[in-house]
């Protein structure tokens, strides 16, 4: 999510008058893999985020755009949101499953219950409040970034729906 510190840290490098590219990483995959471990499980695909939809990508493409921006010419005083296809966790889960060959069932919980049963999960204490922030942060449309930027870099879109993303 962009944040307050990485608004600072590009007013920052703006004051300097240094050529820039920012990029700006909707959200890795690779973030959910914990939460995919636990359906392999047969646990459930728990979530606080409602509808809130997530532009996951995997850091596979993140990186390929970072190398084409460092590699490539054009790139200065760009800002690029790197977005995958915009998806709700239902969708996600439903693309796990696809990928899987079985039923995903999602569990939509308030934060309250989530924070449990991260806890009940052996999440660390000092974690739970920061894994709460982004799911409210993902409910309340943080992450809900449409963008083109990877087909612009990488001459096509970022899409964990794809086995590609889901099996690496």
């Amino acid at each position: 999510m962009h944040c307050r510190a990485e608004a600072g840290n590009e007013e920052a490098i703006l004051k300097t008058g240094i050529p820039y590219p920012f990029l700006r990483n909707n959200w890795y995959l690779e973030n959910e893999i914990s939460t995919i471990q636990a359906v392999l499980s047969g646990a459930p695909w728990v979530t606080s985020a409602g509808r809130g939809r997530v532009g996951w990508a995997s850091q596979q493409d993140y990186a390929e755009a970072a190398a084409a921006v460092l590699s490539g010419d054009g790139h200065d005083n760009t800002i690029y949101e790197l977005s995958g296809q915009p998806l709700t966790q239902k969708e996600l889960a439903s693309a796990l499953g696809a990928v899987l060959g079985k039923d995903v069932p999602v569990q939509q919980v308030n934060d309250d219950v989530y924070a449990k049963i991260m806890k009940g999960a052996g999440v660390p204490n000092f974690l739970i409040p920061m894994l709460v922030n982004i799911q409210k942060g993902i409910r309340e449309g943080a992450l809900e970034i449409e963008s083109h930027d990877f087909e612009k870099l990488l001459g096509r879109q970022a899409a964990p729906s794809t086995k590609r993303s889901l099996n690496s």
